[in-house]
């Protein structure tokens, strides 16, 4: 119908269990200004919309709609739904893909557009640009938050060994830690440090990064080090 909805309250029972809520129109209640300068005010959406729902909680399977206001006291965007904070769902599909195409390079736009293509118009999409940009930008903090790293100098203080895991990789080994092939001939960089990816195989028999090492050598104390880190 082109408005937000919002939880605006419950009651608990003795029981401390909830007993009433409300669910009604995102512009319901009225503003009061917190600042001191009454011309820096931040502008307010809230028309005291008394546009509600109110529910009674039975138990927690049975729940009963008590009395229901339909009326809303500002004008209806139905065209604009989409832009609604309440109606901006990013499904699961499209959060894979994105942040897929994150990990590979592939820019947001890019991505976007794809997702745009596929549901054949902007229209039909129930989220937009900032809704993908800001699960991206959570998506990048979480892998940062979980990154994992270690690495071991010599006498010199020189780096001689490393190792790391990112959050991908980190929650990849939980699930698919039962067989690992490990192999350092698979290349090396420009210092001649072996690389030593750690590669598993998830439930439909794909090869998956579960850590990543670079040796300075290949002797039993640089595979001893990265097996223990």
């Amino acid at each position: 119908m082109g408005f937000g909805v919002r939880k605006l309250g419950t009651r608990n029972g003795l029981d401390g269990k909830q007993k009433i809520f409300s669910i009604g129109c995102a512009k319901s209640g009225s503003f009061t200004p917190r600042g001191k300068n009454i011309f820096q005010l931040r502008p307010s959406t809230k028309t005291d919309c008394k546009a509600r729902n109110n529910i009674v909680v039975r138990n927690d399977f049975d729940f009963q709609i008590s009395s229901v206001i339909l009326q809303h006291n500002h004008p209806l965007s139905p065209s604009n739904s989409r832009h609604i904070r309440s109606h901006k769902v990013l499904d699961p599909s499209a959060q894979r893909r994105l942040q897929l195409n994150d990990e590979a390079g592939i820019t947001l736009a890019k991505s976007l557009q794809s997702i745009v293509v596929e549901a054949e118009g902007y229209d039909n999409l129930k989220f937009d640009e900032r809704t993908c940009q800001n699960f991206i930008s959570e998506a990048m903090r979480s892998r940062c938050l979980n990154f994992h790293y270690t690495f071991d100098l010599d006498e010199d203080s020189r780096m001689r060994n490393v190792f790391w895991a990112d959050a991908r990789c980190r929650a990849s080994y939980d699930y698919f830690s039962d067989v690992m092939t490990f192999d350092t001939t698979y290349l090396t960089n420009r210092y001649d440090m072996p690389f030593a990816p750690f590669v598993g195989v998830n439930h439909h028999g794909q090869s998956i990064l579960l850590g990543c090492g670079l040796l300075s050598s290949e002797d039993v104390a640089s595979f001893t080090w990265l097996f223990k880190a």
